[in-house]
């Protein structure tokens, strides 16, 4: 169907308009350390209706800062025309110029917001959040880990100051955060709100650095499963290696009198993770599809 013509205007916005983007971004303004917003202005009667920005996280043109997030919201009245498309022309300008390789996007799943993306965008995963209470989650994989045979070589202990240089390499090779914004929080504090090593863990072998959980003290009684990575040498046995991390956590939680704890799974890969989450009462809090675009 061809979209229809509006008179309208892309620019960045004024100041005094950035709080009326609340309305299409939410809490995400506050939360990104530098944006380049636009919005989408119809001339009769004037007003905003549409809004786009690029969440750039740290310095654009770095290895691992070759991409940005994207938030894009056109109001539903004016989906159907070619707002659309002029919104994206001036982001991918935005992006080509702050030398971007890749934009990404999150998009609600089951919601019609991926009708919006350029054609050749590409759904790469979903990824579900979950809140579980500890004691139940235990209760289940109380018994699977006692019949977990962890191989000779390995082992498994609290995250400690020397382990980051060789987590932080892991991190930017999934591209997941740069080795400078992976630390450790050094003693506890109702104050610093930050990765654990107490209620965190660690699996090695000869080698070296095998998986790691870091995990965030923050939010009262529940904490946050940061980071779950698995060294790509030992990527066969990342269902073995996941179910050990979360034993660890979960132990260590419940010790350190968290009642739950909040985790992202990857329906794809962490099929396992999932079924244990489900089977013990979890409580599916969101679910994103991500998306990306080459440029």
């Amino acid at each position: 169907m061809k979209s229809k013509t509006l008179e309208t205007t892309v620019r960045a916005p004024w100041q005094d308009e950035l709080p009326r983007l609340k309305a299409f971004f939410g809490n995400k303004l506050s939360r990104a350390k530098e944006i380049r917003p636009f919005v989408v202005l119809a001339e009769k009667p004037s007003r905003i209706i549409g809004a786009a920005g690029l969440m750039l996280d740290g310095d654009a043109g770095t290895p691992l800062k070759r991409s940005a997030q994207v938030h894009f919201r056109i109001r539903p009245a004016f989906r159907q025309t070619d707002v659309v498309g002029k919104l994206w022309q001036a982001v991918l300008a935005q992006a080509r110029a702050l030398n971007l390789e890749q934009l990404y996007f999150e998009i609600d799943t089951g919601s019609d917001a991926s009708a919006q993306l350029p054609d050749h965008a590409r759904r790469i995963k979903t990824e579900e959040l979950w809140q579980l209470e500890l004691r139940k989650v235990w209760a289940r994989l109380e018994k699977l880990e006692s019949r977990l045979k962890v191989p000779e070589g390995w082992t498994r202990r609290l995250p400690q100051e020397d382990d980051l240089p060789a987590i932080g390499e892991l991190a930017e090779h999934y591209k997941l955060r740069t080795k400078d914004e992976i630390e450790l929080i050094q003693e506890k504090s109702s104050k610093e709100v930050g990765n654990d090593p107490t209620i965190s863990s660690i699996v090695l072998d000869e080698q070296g650095l095998l998986a790691v959980v870091l995990v965030q003290n923050a939010f009262r009684l529940n904490c946050h499963t940061d980071l779950r990575m698995v060294h790509p040498r030992a990527k066969e046995r990342s269902g073995h290696l996941n179910l050990i991390l979360l034993a660890d956590a979960l132990r260590r939680g419940i010790k350190a009198g968290y009642t739950t704890t909040t985790l992202t799974v990857n329906t794809g890969r962490d099929r396992e993770t999932r079924r244990l989450a489900e089977r013990s009462g979890g409580r599916l809090l969101k679910s994103v599809d991500l998306w990306t675009l080459d440029l």
